[in-house]
């Protein structure tokens, strides 16, 4: 069936769980921020699972350990990246807040609701995306690897 069933709900689920975020501010209930957070972990992980094993079972046996290997380099440094454009983008806010005269607390809020609504608008290009992402099989990454064993490459 390929990744289609896992990654559409996945992304749905993580771009709405970022917008849900969006939505806290100081009173809101301990128990509805868990379970925000529980429905962006929930998106993450229908996402992120099966687009591993996609990624990695289009390779040929011989180069999983290589396939492996750069896919968590790109995960951790999309993880950093991802992670400073949220901070940026909290930062900006709160800084925007504290000059139209918003208190420190409050301009936080504000700072980290951007910074969600930022998460949801990446988590919606995932989305988009979504519906594109297919299974390839490794048969056509081996014919690839034994093309370019015979040419030399």
């Amino acid at each position: 069936m390929g990744p289609g069933p896992l990654v559409i709900p996945g992304a749905i689920l993580l771009a709405g769980g970022q917008w849900w975020l969006s939505t806290v501010g100081t009173d809101t209930f301990v128990g509805l921020v868990v379970a925000m957070h529980l429905v962006f972990c929930i998106g993450m992980a229908l996402l992120m699972t099966p687009l591993m094993t996609a990624a990695l079972g289009a390779l040929p046996q011989n180069l999983y350990g290589h396939g492996s290997a750069i896919m968590n380099t790109l995960q951790q440094l999309a993880g950093a990246a991802g992670v400073a454009v949220l901070i940026a983008a909290m930062t900006i806010g709160a800084g925007a807040a504290v000059s139209n005269g918003a208190a420190e607390a409050a301009a936080q809020i504000l700072g980290t609701q951007d910074a969600f609504l930022v998460g949801g608008i990446i988590g919606l290009v995932a989305g988009v995306c979504s519906p594109f992402v297919r299974r390839l099989h490794a048969e056509a990454g081996r014919k690839e690897a034994d093309r370019q064993e015979a040419v030399g490459a």
